[in-house]
């Protein structure tokens, strides 16, 4: 790599996220993920599998985890992405538009944290988001050496790797058929673009035949997620969607952005071949999508994370044009606010989740304590393991039957850390028993590790912050259910939340398959 203030950029920023990586613990969605990894399809109830295979690559076939393990292919695709985002830079500007690009990508809190070092879909997608638009621009900028077939082909396989990634990848070819209509449509004459099209549906088949085979589940989940059932405005839930997008892509890089696109368009700035309208096509519908839902129902301000990044790459070519008119200073100390909120939030988060005293959430009453408390989601998992095998080896000696006594859980969180932390690495058995809009892929995972069976005794871990009675949810579903044991945890001195460890004797019948026998529907 010539360039070296971008290998030192990304050399710095991998670096930080590999100590970041082993600082937290890992949060309610990676764990979860984790049981993609352990139970290997071509889909899933919640994503595509894409992020299976990051960390199926990446734990060396599970051989090898760990929460560094678990997320080195997060840090991975952040690097790689880093160099795309530079290349897709230079490829309308310069080397300093793609550096301006690179720094304004990694100082994002959702492209440099929540994709850039937790393992979730949006690690790869992001890739594969940037290297669409780079083929993309590749395609548009053509002269006689490059005529931008061959990369419009690529973009076939690039966006549909994205979706193969997480669904919003489809955004991709919406925003290029925008362009497309507005701007250029001699593109409908090429026949590359047809077989692009073709390979995208190649690569997202498995995803469709997926559905097909398991009642479209996937894309009921993901319908009723977006689903506007009510034309009522929730101004609430628009204002936390609005501040999330805030924050999540950085206030001061948002700022600049904002800025850079303002004196873009007062003083005619803008790169050629029509670029600047593909890059606000590629980002503009799915912010605007994302926004528009979240006026009428709850959404997730990651959501709109990748329509950002054409606007990132957009506001460089503008920032790199405007830094000519003698500003050096001005955009110099806006990029290091930049960095600094970067990590400032990094290390205030890490910081939080390890020391903060006792508990940001509820202190009361025991069943209750640590509720509504974030960090507590990175941790704490791993203290009470050995508690927890204890427990089963002395009941393993009173009672031969506990043996092979399962873990029960009735919801995906946190469901994930109990399987990751606990029952993976002792070798136990899991098992979803409630709604499968509430365990999600462990009803998957039962027909692999076995189905509950009628007569056998298993455990049922509720914890405080996210409790459940598993006298509700289960009574009618064993014979007898006992509370064995409290156990409080504690966070720089002061109890964060409590474990309730509890037994469940006698199964009364036998647990069937969510697609043919649904005796496992609970009433919770």
């Amino acid at each position: 790599m010539r360039n070296k203030p971008l290998l030192w950029l990304i050399i710095i920023t991998t670096i930080i996220r590999c100590i970041a990586s082993s600082l937290v613990e890992t949060g309610n969605d990676e764990a979860y993920y984790f049981i993609y990894a352990l139970d290997p399809q071509w889909n899933y109830f919640d994503h595509p599998p894409f992020v299976a295979w990051i960390i199926r690559l990446f734990t060396a076939n599970l051989y090898w985890v760990n929460d560094f393990s678990m997320r080195l292919g997060a840090i991975v695709c952040a690097a790689i992405a880093t160099l795309l985002i530079y290349q897709t830079g230079v490829s309308i500007g310069n080397k300093r538009t793609g550096f301006i690009a690179a720094v304004l990508y990694n100082t994002s809190i959702y492209n440099g944290i929540i994709a850039g070092l937790f393992i979730l879909p949006d690690s790869p997608a992001v890739v594969f988001w940037l290297a669409s638009i780079y083929t993309m621009i590749r395609s548009v900028i053509t002269d006689e050496k490059n005529p931008g077939n061959k990369n419009l082909i690529f973009f076939g396989l690039f966006s549909g790797l994205a979706i193969l990634s997480k669904v919003h990848g489809v955004f991709l070819w919406l925003g290029f058929l925008i362009f497309l209509l507005m701007y250029r449509r001699d593109f409908f004459g090429r026949y590359q673009l047809y077989i692009s099209l073709a390979m995208t549906a190649v690569v997202i088949s498995p995803i469709l035949i997926w559905n097909v085979n398991h009642e479209f589940i996937n894309w009921s989940f993901h319908s009723e997620r977006v689903e506007v059932r009510a034309f009522n405005l929730n101004w609430s839930t628009l204002f936390t969607m609005i501040s999330g997008q805030f924050f999540y892509n950085n206030p001061m890089n948002v700022i600049l952005i904002v800025l850079a696109l303002i004196s873009m368009r007062r003083s005619a700035i803008r790169p050629g071949k029509q670029i600047g309208s593909l890059l606000l096509c590629l980002g503009l519908p799915l912010i605007f999508v994302a926004t528009t839902i979240s006026v009428f129902r709850e959404t997730l301000p990651h959501w709109s994370g990748p329509g950002f990044i054409a606007l990132i790459i957009l506001a460089s070519y503008g920032i790199d044009r405007l830094i000519n008119t003698g500003r050096m200073r001005f955009w110099r100390r806006a990029l290091l606010i930049s960095g600094s909120f970067f990590l400032f939030v990094l290390v205030a988060g890490i910081t939080a989740v390890n020391f903060f005293p006792g508990t940001m959430g509820e202190k009361k009453p025991e069943e209750r304590v640590g509720s509504g408390d974030p960090t507590l989601d990175m941790y704490g998992w791993k203290e009470i393991v050995p508690v927890v095998n204890s427990i089963r080896s002395s009941d393993v000696e009173r009672d031969t039957t506990m043996l092979n006594a399962p873990l029960v859980i009735n919801k995906w969180f946190p469901g994930g850390h109990l399987c990751y932390y606990l029952t993976y690495p002792s070798g136990m058995r899991i098992v979803g028993i409630g709604d499968l809009n509430e365990i999600h892929q462990f009803a998957f995972l039962n027909t692999k590790q076995g189905f509950l069976e009628r007569g056998e005794n298993a455990y049922y871990i509720s914890i405080s912050n996210y409790y459940y009675d598993p006298h509700l949810l289960y009574a009618e579903k064993f014979e007898k259910i006992e509370l064995i044991k409290t156990i409080p945890q504690y966070r720089n001195g002061k109890i964060s939340r409590n474990f309730f460890i509890y037994r469940l004797i006698n199964s009364k019948e036998e647990q069937g398959n969510y697609f043919g026998n649904k005796n496992n529907e609970s009433d919770n």
